[in-house]
Order: structure tokens, then C-alpha cells, then sequence
């Protein structure tokens, strides 16, 4: 039985060690009979009529056009060769093509008479235009000084890629050395009903793979056959609406779908079982289950986001050119950078050596970039449900905090704007925590060895992670001498390990760029005058923390540390919680003072959002309608922060970088 924190009238218990309770693999295994398959058998071949039916539908019903607004960043995929884009006084967008230029459409099926739109601005003087149809003249048309419109009738029978090449004269205008040809305001695709509209295979294929890994991932979670029903044939319809609206993107987007829907159903297939046996502490297999379905929807909410196919993170770029250097054999990269007042600074190669596994099984590297990075943050979501119950809270409580890290601003914004060396580190965070709470006190060489090779992983991501991560140990010492009066063997075992790991590090990584960064720091920060006590006490520094842990979670957030402490009074078990929050109040002073941060924000979100849950499921339990209004507030913020996720990867949002970098 376990004992919570939240239970009322009781001054609180440890919760159940994680190898207190035992389970028969009977209490954790789900049996899949022969009738079973049978049954999923019948629903997925339903599933793939179902899919073709909404296909037709949803093409034939469509509009027909396609329409690609030229002006943003997105619309680089479909052109090559093109200026950067410009908005006129009229907030038109448009881009300047140079002398040859190419639009790209891809796989859009067989289509007779398709129909092409080009919308053209105007330019200072009228010139000719070349239009060439995979490298043969198709069209000569001209480009006058007022703005026009041009359709054009495809040929039938199109190959699976189209290449439009435009060819012109140019043009300088006095202080803008760019060669400018003609200005393209946007073009479409008009794709007219004579028969029958039908996907094409690959389409369908990679809507089928997609169907069948969601449904087989189901069936090992022990959905029963009418709920696996209700999925597919949701996805049936949604992946028909998908393929009908964004035609001319579907044959790279439903791939890297595919592919994503093929991870997460080997992780579950691979993992779950291994959760369901050592999880047993935290409830039953059904609860364990439960909590991975709420990863698996985390997983996928990124996953959809990260591998649309026009979004890009705002460090995407430079990602990839370290993972290419990588791949050449360069393990420490030296760059400037403008998160150090562009100085140079060195980025350890831990993030890409784990993503350039992948690399064996695809070739897509920003697919592979922002998708590995996307698994590691979902299931970031399972390890802090862990850490949860782990430190008092209750079932609600689990549940709670999984889903506003599920729905957390400042996660998303990690991945927006391509921070993947926070997301790598993070990942080993809760590891860390949960080895040394549950550590022998004092504890033992064996796990302060466990630590360390976690911490190194940690470390071997970036400079600023570095940082954090050592202060922290070094907090973990100085209380280990508090707690226990002195020094004692394991206290020198933790010290050991810790200074060969720093050692390590700046032999191995941070000698080179030593005595440049230092100049560099006495130049750019200790030589600057101010006159403020506390140049870092910005609006911004309250806005990210606003941000980053809502209003009413910074209201919680006491009541639930306060619960921890009830929980686990011996102050010897939770010295590694009380070390990070030292940590973190450190750089915030550190921060005020200097005007100079680690992302420490994000370094304590998984303590702040379990401590918050813990706070929301005490309350939960002496009344059901605040434990409606706790879900009630914690699926607000999820789902509206979701919902900029989704802006900020399909459309033009932009979620805010202040809990991240203020």
C-alpha cells in the first residue's frame, strides 16, 4: 500500500521504494490472443477502406486550388534560388527571383489539365519571362510594371516532380547589390475534378503505416477492439483532411508522420513492459499504461510540430552544421556566438553523436534533428510523473504534472527556437535526482559513480549546462557536510568523482577556449560601468518567470516544496531537491547582479511542475470540485500553449523566449 503525502490528518509518509513491491507477470503482462489479432485484423482492413473513402471525399469536395503565399519563410521550400523575402508599403509579401529561378512541386498525383497560377508584382521596366516545365520551354510571358496575374494549363500525365524554371532579365537598384528579376507574390495550383480524384501510393502507403503503428500501439496499452475502432477510424478521416488541405506538402509530410508513428510504437512495444515491471511501485499496470498514453500523446503533439514540413527551428541551421561536423570526426566545435556577447565559445558534441545514430536509418537530418530531440523532450513527461510520485504526491498528482510538462511553455520554446543542447541535458535531470533520492544515505561509491557518468552526459551538451550542473554538485557536497557533520567516506567518493569530472571537462573540451573567454568576459561584463545595484531586475526576468510556471503554479509552488519537506523530513534523503533549489537561487542572484544567465528557468522546471502537482493533488482529495478545478486549470494551460505550439509550426506564431533567455 502506499502511503502519500496528501492523505489528511496524517503528518506525511515516504511513498513505496520502487523495489518494495513486487508484481507476478501476470499483474503487469497484457495476453493477446489469437481472437485479438483476429479482431484487430478486421478493424484495421475496415481502417484502410475507411481511408481510401475519405480521401475521394475530401479531394473531390476540396476547392481544387492551392494557393502558396510567396513572402515568408516557409514558402523556401517550393523556391530555390530566390532574394530574401520583402513586404511593400501595402503589407504585400513577395519575393525577387534572380535570373533563374525554380519553383518545386512534388507528387500531387495524377491530374489531368492541371492549372498554374503565378501572381506577379510590378518592376520598373517591362521584361521578358521564360518559363521552362522540367528543363523544356513551356511558357513565354512578360512582366510589366503593374502587377499581374497568369494561368497556365499544365500538360497531362506529370511526372511525380515538377520543376518550373523562371528565367529573366535583371536589374540593381543603388545600394542593394542583389540581381533582382521579377517580384512573385505567391502562385497556385488549380487541380480541376474530371474524374475521380485518387491518392497516390506512396500517399496512401504512408497513410497506412501511419494507421497501423497508432493501432498497434494501442493494442499493447490493452485498448479494447471498439476504442482501437474509434481511433483509426478518426485518423481514417483526419489523414484525408490532411492529405485534401495541404496537397502540395503531404509527400513529405505524411512520410516523416509515418515515420514518427513507426518510433513510438517500437518504444512501446520495447519499453512498456519494462515500465509496467519496474513501476509497479507507483500503482497498478492499468495507472502505469495510462501515464504512458499521456507520453505518447506528448510525444506526438512535438513530433506533429517538429516534422511539418516547412518548420524549421530558429537554430536549425546552425544544429545541422554541427551535426555535419560531427559526422566528419570533429568532437569539439569552437564558434562565436551571440548567447556570449559573440565571443567564441566551444559546443561539445554529445546532442549530435546521440542523433547521428538515426543517421544509419535516415537520411532526412532536420526530420532526424528535431524528431530525436522531440522524443527525448516527450518522454521527458514520464520521468517527471516519476519523479512526482516518487517525492509524495499522489496518483492526481502524477497526472498533474506530467500534463503541464506535457503543456509547458518553456519546453515548447526549446524547441522552436532549436535549443537542443537543453533538451539533451534535461533529459539526464530527473535520472539524477531520482538516483540519489533513493540512494542509501549517505550514498553509496557505486551510485555516486551512476551520478557522475549521468552527470557527464549532461555535461558533454554545452558550456552553460555545465555550469549549472557542477554548482549543483558542488551544493550537494557543501549540504552532504552540513547533514552529516563532516567528512565522511562517501562524501570523498562524491568530491573525487565530481573533481575528476571537472577536470575531465576542461582537459578534454574547455582548455582551449579558457584564457580567450576570460578576456573575453573581463572586456564585455567586468569592464562595463552601471549604476544599478541590480541591472538584471528586469520586467523581462518577472515576465519568464510568470512564463514559464503560470501565476497561480508560482502560488502552489511553495505549498508543494512545503510537502516534500512533510513527506520526507529527514533532510540527509532530500539533499540533492535542496542543492538544486540553491542552485537555481545561486544564478538568480547571480542573474540580478550581473545581468548575465544559465537557463536556470528551465534547469528546475521538472522540480517546479512536480512540486506544483503536489500542491494540486493535496487539494484534489478534500473536495471534488476543486479536483475538477485542479484539472480545469491544468489543461487550460496545456491546451493554450499547445495551441501556440501548433501556431507557431503550421502557421506564423511565435512563443516567447523570455522563460528560456530573458
Amino acid at each position: 500500500m502506499t502511503t502519500d503525502v496528501q492523505a489528511p490528518g496524517r503528518r506525511g509518509s515516504m511513498v513505496s521504494h520502487p523495489e518494495a513491491m513486487s508484481r507476478t507477470p501476470a499483474d503487469t503482462c497484457i495476453t493477446l490472443t489469437k481472437s485479438h489479432w483476429m479482431q484487430s485484423s478486421i478493424i484495421f482492413v475496415a481502417a484502410a477502406l475507411l481511408l481510401v473513402l475519405a480521401d475521394i471525399l475530401f479531394l473531390w469536395f476540396h476547392p481544387g486550388t492551392h494557393r502558396i503565399e510567396i513572402g515568408n519563410f516557409r514558402d523556401k521550400f517550393f523556391l530555390t534560388q530566390v532574394n530574401s523575402q520583402e513586404v511593400d508599403d501595402q503589407g504585400i509579401t513577395y519575393r525577387w527571383t534572380s535570373e533563374q529561378s525554380t519553383i518545386w512541386i512534388t507528387e500531387i498525383g495524377n491530374i489531368d489539365h492541371a492549372l498554374f497560377t503565378l501572381e506577379l508584382g510590378g518592376r520598373p521596366e517591362p521584361t521578358d519571362v521564360q518559363l521552362t516545365l522540367n528543363d523544356e520551354p513551356w511558357v513565354e510571358l512578360v512582366a510589366t510594371e503593374q502587377p499581374r496575374v497568369y494561368t497556365m494549363v499544365m500538360p497531362p500525365d506529370m511526372s511525380e516532380q515538377v520543376r518550373i524554371g523562371i528565367s529573366s532579365s535583371t536589374f540593381t537598384v543603388p545600394g542593394d547589390p542583389r540581381q533582382l528579376g521579377i517580384k512573385i507574390e505567391g502562385f497556385s495550383l488549380t487541380l480541376p475534378r474530371e474524374s475521380i480524384p485518387l491518392p497516390t501510393f506512396a500517399q496512401y502507403f504512408a497513410q497506412l503505416v501511419i494507421i497501423l503503428a497508432a493501432q498497434l500501439t494501442v493494442i499493447r496499452l490493452g485498448w479494447t477492439w471498439s476504442k482501437q475502432a474509434i481511433l483509426v477510424g478518426v485518423l481514417a478521416v483526419a489523414l484525408g483532411v490532411l492529405l485534401s488541405f495541404l496537397l502540395l506538402l503531404t509527400y513529405a509530410y505524411i512520410p516523416r508522420l509515418a515515420i514518427a508513428s513507426v518510433a513510438l510504437a517500437v518504444l512501446t512495444w520495447g519499453l512498456l513492459p519494462v515500465a509496467e515491471q519496474r513501476l509497479g511501485w507507483m500503482d497498478s499496470p492499468r495507472e502505469v499504461r495510462l501515464l504512458w498514453t499521456i507520453m505518447l500523446i506528448a510525444c506526438a503533439v512535438r513530433l506533429i510540430g517538429v516534422t511539418y514540413t516547412t518548420f524549421g527551428s530558429q537554430d536549425l541551421g546552425i544544429n545541422l552544421d554541427r551535426l555535419y561536423r560531427t559526422f566528419q570526426g570533429e568532437m569539439i566545435i569552437i564558434k562565436g556566438s551571440h548567447e556570449f556577447a559573440d565571443g567564441l565559445t566551444l559546443y561539445p558534441t554529445g546532442p549530435y553523436l546521440t542523433v547521428a545514430i538515426g543517421a544509419t536509418f535516415l537520411s532526412d537530418y532536420p526530420t532526424l534533428m528535431q524528431g530525436a530531440l522531440a522524443l527525448l523532450d516527450g518522454t521527458t513527461v514520464l520521468l517527471v510523473a516519476i519523479l512526482t510520485r516518487s517525492l509524495g504526491g499522489n496518483r492526481d498528482a502524477g497526472r498533474f504534472a506530467m500534463v503541464l510538462y506535457a503543456g509547458s511553455i518553456a519546453a515548447f520554446g526549446t524547441m522552436s527556437y532549436g535549443f537542443q543542447q537543453q533538451i539533451f541535458s534535461q533529459w539526464f535531470t530527473i535520472p539524477i535526482i531520482l538516483l540519489l533520492f533513493f540512494a542509501d544515505t549517505p550514498p553509496q561509491p557505486r551510485t555516486w559513480i551512476l551520478a557522475t557518468v549521468l552527470l557527464l552526459f549532461a555535461v558533454f551538451s554545452h558550456i552553460g549546462v555545465a555550469i549549472l550542473y557542477f554548482t549543483w554538485f558542488g551544493f550537494i557536497g557543501l549540504l552532504m557536510l552540513i547533514a552529516y557533520r563532516g567528512f565522511n567516506r562517501s562524501w570523498w567518493w562524491g568530491a573525487a568523482l565530481t573533481i575528476v569530472s571537472v577536470i575531465l571537462a576542461f582537459g578534454l573540451l574547455y582548455v582551449d577556449i579558457f584564457g580567450s573567454k576570460i578576456d573575453h568576459l573581463s572586456h564585455n561584463v567586468t569592464g562595463e560601468e552601471t549604476t544599478t545595484l541590480f541591472p538584471g531586475a528586469t520586467g523581462l526576468l518577472v515576465r519568464g518567470l510568470r512564463l514559464g510556471y503560470s501565476d497561480a503554479g508560482l502560488v502552489l509552488l511553495p505549498l508543494g516544496l512545503l510537502l516534500i519537506w512533510w513527506a520526507h523530513p529527514n533532510f540527509k534523503r532530500i539533499i540533492v531537491l535542496a542543492a538544486l533549489i540553491l542552485t537555481v537561487f545561486f544564478y538568480l542572484f547571480v542573474d540580478l547582479l550581473t545581468a548575465l544567465q544559465v537557463r536556470y528557468f528551465y534547469f528546475a522546471l521538472p522540480l517546479v511542475l512536480a512540486s506544483i502537482g503536489i500542491a494540486l493533488g493535496y487539494l484534489s482529495i478534500y473536495s471534488r470540485w476543486v479536483r475538477w478545478g485542479s484539472w480545469l486549470f491544468v489543461l487550460s494551460i496545456a491546451l493554450q500553449t499547445t495551441a501556440l505550439w501548433f501556431m507557431a509550426t503550421f502557421a506564423n506564431g511565435k512563443i516567447s523566449m523570455t522563460p528560456l533567455t530573458h
